[in-house]
């Protein structure tokens, strides 16, 4: 029997995609693309689409529009800004602009409890009515961190970070969505 060459669905939707965005006017690539219409333009699924839209190298983010989160991707990327980031986004872009969680001489730790990270949080500034969940979403989702369980007798939960730098490069890519943001 000859092995057969495995060939995902995505290729093709792939090329798909790409040969309806070359189509695009220049003003029609500065929009934003919603998620739901390309899945109905190209019928296929969510997740389909998200593959796709990676392996092309267009960015996605979900975007509140009249009190609704929706993905959106963008052909050239819009730097988000500063009122469009969730309370916890906001705390984590001050954490990694200030370079240090706690106070300065702590420094950028390579773990954290997340019950420590949380309570720092809703002492600070930023916190205005996010719960413990939806701040661990904005940690785990920014990219910045792995939650995993304590090794020992006592089972804690808490946040391998990444290294303070590569945190911001993270950060920069998958939150902000500005390659040229300045952290001086």
């Amino acid at each position: 029997m000859a092995d057969k060459e495995y060939l995902p669905h995505t290729l093709k939707l792939k090329e798909q995609i790409q040969q309806w965005l070359n189509t695009l006017s220049p003003a029609s690539k500065q929009h934003e693309l919603y998620e739901i219409d390309l899945c109905r333009k190209f019928k296929c699924h969510k997740e389909d689409l998200a593959i796709v839209m990676d392996a092309i190298g267009m960015t996605g983010k979900r975007i509140s529009r009249c009190g609704v989160l929706v993905r959106a991707y963008f052909i050239e990327p819009t730097p988000t800004s500063y009122a469009e980031l969730s309370d916890g986004q906001r705390f984590l872009l001050k954490l990694l602009t200030q370079g240090y969680i706690g106070t300065n001489q702590d420094g950028w730790p390579e773990s954290i409890p997340s019950r420590t990270l949380y309570e720092i949080f809703i002492d600070s500034p930023e916190h205005e009515a996010g719960s413990d969940r939806s701040f661990g979403r904005d940690v785990l989702s920014s990219g910045i961190a792995v939650k995993r369980r304590s090794a020992g007798s006592v089972n804690v939960w808490r946040y391998d970070l990444l290294s303070l730098n590569e945190a911001r490069q993270v950060f920069t890519t998958q939150v902000l969505c500005n390659m040229e943001y300045n952290w001086e």
